[in-house]
């Protein structure tokens, strides 16, 4: 079998002739959207449902609509998977959708990850990214629920660690509203 790549997620309405015209028999989405009338075997990804739980990340009018929109489709889905069993129990209250249905996949590092042999790529990638022998590495979004005035404050405490962003940090709040 061949992989075919669209964006099925840009389109609730044009997915399914997308995927006709391409002959894929599944349709894989890593967002929490789908089109709404797939038409074939569907499988989602839901890392969590903040935008439902939490009122302030609710948005303005299009975002509620569209998040109405992407949970109607995510009820249509054969298949959905989640990184926890608290994002599966979130899912099946909120979403009605059966646990049958929700498959828990804990994020993780595969084997071939493991610590780079080559030390001279090391100390070459170390240069370029102005990286010290031992960091902190921060890898989740910059928004005011992911605390990160409790992350830097842990990370100031722990002296001589330097902590790591892999975003601009002009992009992260603390939890006073302030950029970092």
């Amino acid at each position: 079998p061949t992989t075919q790549r669209f964006d099925a997620s840009k389109s609730f309405a044009s997915g399914r002739l997308a995927a006709a015209r391409l002959g894929v028999n599944a349709l894989y989405s890593p967002h929490f959207s789908l089109p709404l009338y797939p038409g074939l075997p569907t499988v989602i990804s839901i890392h969590d449902l903040i935008p439902l739980t939490e009122p302030g990340y609710a948005g303005n009018l299009p975002t509620r609509l569209y998040f109405r929109l992407v949970t109607r489709a995510a009820r249509q889905a054969t298949a959905i998977n989640t990184l926890s069993v608290h994002a599966r129990g979130e899912i099946e209250r909120l979403l009605g959708i059966p646990r049958s249905r929700i498959h828990v996949i804990p994020p993780g590092v595969e084997a071939h990850f493991n610590p780079i042999a080559d030390d001279h790529g090391l100390r070459r990638a170390r240069t370029r990214l102005d990286l010290p022998e031992r960091y902190l590495l921060y890898v989740g979004g910059g928004d005011v629920r992911k605390n990160i005035g409790v992350l830097l404050a842990a990370t100031a405490a722990l002296a001589g660690q330097r902590l790591v962003f892999t975003y601009p940090r002009h992009d992260v709040l603390t939890e006073t509203g302030q950029h970092v």
